[in-house]
């Protein structure tokens, strides 16, 4: 019975995958978008805020008895994705005006640091308490 049910759904997801792998489509928009879709689900995941999402602001329980339930609960997933990628936006915005502008400043910082200690380390002599007390 599985084998039934399960073949004609697998032919038509290889079927669509064959389709998009022939299909190149390019939007910058849409690469933006897709970039910040992991800071998305980790804003979203994050416990504090799903509790502030779904507890506090959005409770989807009182809103399954209304009618078009199904679109207000999408509207608020949009809603939500959108200002996600907002913040994303605003992130990648502050990155690039501090963090990314001098790309490699703080490594090469952070380097230098932890070199001039280990030659520190290294070069500094070790003093033995009997030779010194012996002079």
């Amino acid at each position: 019975m599985l084998w039934n049910k399960g073949l004609p759904v697998t032919m038509i997801g290889f079927g669509v995958f064959l389709l998009f792998d022939r299909v190149t489509f390019h939007s910058r928009v849409i690469n933006r978008i897709a970039q910040s879709a992991f800071a998305v689900y980790l804003i979203t995941d994050y416990a504090a805020s799903e509790k502030l999402l779904w507890t506090r602001l959005f409770n989807l329980q009182d809103l399954y008895q209304q009618s078009f339930a199904i679109l207000q609960i999408l509207g608020i997933l949009l809603a939500i994705y959108a200002v996600c990628t907002l913040l994303d936006f605003i992130r990648q915005a502050l990155f690039a005006a501090t963090i990314d502008r001098c790309r490699g400043r703080w490594f090469d910082l952070l380097w230098d640091k932890v070199s001039n200690r280990i030659h520190d380390y290294l070069h500094t002599p070790i003093i033995d308490s009997s030779s010194a007390q012996a002079h």
